[in-house]
């Protein structure tokens, strides 16, 4: 049950992401007009009599808003304090604190008319973290818009591949130095890998066969599955 749970929850999270990318979608637009009209996603709460969907796709925040990270074309769409589009890997937020940076978009801090940073307004806005991080971005004229990018995968976009790997089955735990018997406690006939908990094992196959999900065959891991 755990594992399914965490497998469902990987698939909110993608769903989360669509709405995070597709702002001019017609269901995104919905969602912030009822919910965070006044903010952004990451600043959503469940609101008054929230529906059914919205509750479980707001279990997904926390991990998106982990690993996501705004991309910088025109800067106008981009809060310098309340956006996450520094490239570092813990923090991307700006931990610098000045006056002159409220209610600012990154735009503010290029040169005049260009898409370049205007070096002098860095250095004296920011802490030398914040700087270093900033003037490291290159910025491009191609591009159209500020956008969205999902700093564990090199595409950019978020996968259900980034969660492979993470559910705590038997073989995972014995991966990590946790003492557990890594056969499967349920049918003790296999290894309990990922794809046997949600897949191979009888009890995962006696669920499939009551949908109409055929699991076919020959499928090494989950995620060739």
């Amino acid at each position: 049950m755990r594992c399914l749970r965490d497998f469902n929850l990987a698939l909110l999270e993608k769903q989360y992401w669509r709405l995070l990318v597709n702002v001019d979608s017609l269901v995104s637009r919905l969602y912030e007009a009822k919910y965070y009209a006044t903010g952004n996603q990451f600043s959503a709460v469940l609101g008054d009599n929230p529906s059914f969907i919205w509750c479980s796709i707001l279990e997904a925040k926390d991990l998106i808003h982990a690993c996501a990270q705004r991309t910088i074309a025109d800067g106008e769409n981009v809060s310098i304090l309340n956006d996450p589009w520094l490239p570092h890997n813990s923090n991307n937020y700006v931990v610098s604190r000045h006056p002159a940076l409220v209610n600012k978009s990154v735009s503010c801090l290029f040169q005049v008319g260009t898409r370049a940073w205007d070096e002098d307004v860095v250095r004296d806005l920011f802490v030398a973290r914040d700087q270093d991080l900033i003037l490291s971005i290159q910025l491009s004229d191609s591009a159209a818009n500020d956008g969205w990018s999902w700093r564990l995968e090199t595409c950019g976009n978020c996968s259900l591949k980034t969660v492979s790997g993470v559910l705590p089955t038997c073989f995972q735990l014995q991966k990590r130095h946790v003492p557990v018997n890594a056969d499967c406690p349920l049918c003790n006939s296999s290894t309990k890998t990922i794809h046997h908990a949600l897949v191979e094992c009888s009890f995962a196959k006696a669920a499939w066969h009551r949908s109409i999900v055929d699991i076919g065959a020959g499928a090494v891991t989950f995620c060739s599955w």
